[in-house]
């Protein structure tokens, strides 16, 4: 079980009478970057919720580090919430901040250390995630939108957590800066040996994951290597392998 940071086990989750996860099964390594896609309404924005610790679970666990969140306290639950880095669709900056201030700020929150070394620790994660030292003292609404996704990761890995998880990083990117920021990503999983967690519609950002779990009907129809999803009978990610553009991206064919 050491070799997994995360593992879902008969994930259940409901809306009222609605059934949106129906023993959900996946389990995320140490170390790698592992991408979580599926047809529209399959359940990827609950499971990510839960995954963040932002929804109780109405079945099944989750066993994080070792740790069944199921029977964590209330306290234990928000010290495990410090563990976990989160870079939103659309970005958590204050607006009122510099990037540097944003940094600062969410480093000084979790280590209540000096503002002389939170600085440092600021520039060091943005030199991590590819951007100029200037970019210390600019404003979010200066950033150009590659910009703005980089430093969104740099927030999200600014307390060194043990999980970062992605939510659609590359939307609103054209070809050229997401998959640079897909690079990005996989640089810092083989670098630092950070965990990475995205979910994605983008199927180009699957050439550079280690694994992939695909949900469908409430369940994982499919976990493992991008290329394996052609190796499956689920109708829905049929249609997806079938694709031209899966063909293309993932088999090169």
């Amino acid at each position: 079980m050491a070799e997994y940071l995360i593992i879902v086990e008969n994930l259940v989750s409901r809306y009222g009478e609605k059934i949106v996860h129906k023993g959900l099964n996946l389990k995320i390594k140490k170390g790698e970057l592992y991408a979580i896609v599926g047809e529209s309404g399959s359940g990827k924005t609950t499971l990510l919720r839960e995954l963040l610790l932002l929804r109780p679970i109405d079945g099944g666990r989750i066993i994080f580090n070792g740790k069944d969140i199921t029977k964590l306290s209330p306290g234990e639950l928000e010290e495990l919430k410090k563990r976990i880095g989160v870079m939103f669709q659309f970005g958590t900056m204050f607006s009122s901040l510099s990037v540097g201030e944003n940094l600062v700020y969410v480093i000084r929150k979790r280590y209540k250390i000096d503002k002389h070394t939170a600085v440092e620790m600021a520039k060091i994660k943005l030199t991590l995630v590819g951007l100029k030292p200037h970019v210390f003292y600019m404003y979010p609404h200066e950033l150009s939108g590659g910009m703005r996704k980089k430093a969104s990761l740099a927030m999200a890995i600014a307390t060194d957590p043990d999980v970062v998880f992605l939510d659609e990083p590359t939307s609103g990117l054209d070809p050229i800066s997401a998959e640079e920021f897909d690079k990005l990503v996989r640089t810092l999983v083989d670098s630092t040996g950070m965990t990475i967690v995205q979910i994605t519609h983008d199927l180009a950002s699957l050439l550079f994951t280690d694994r992939v779990a695909v949900l469908s009907e409430g369940k994982v129809v499919y976990e493992g290597e991008p290329k394996g999803m052609v190796n499956t009978q689920n109708p829905w990610l049929r249609k997806l392998v079938s694709t031209l553009r899966f063909r293309r991206l993932i088999l090169g064919k």
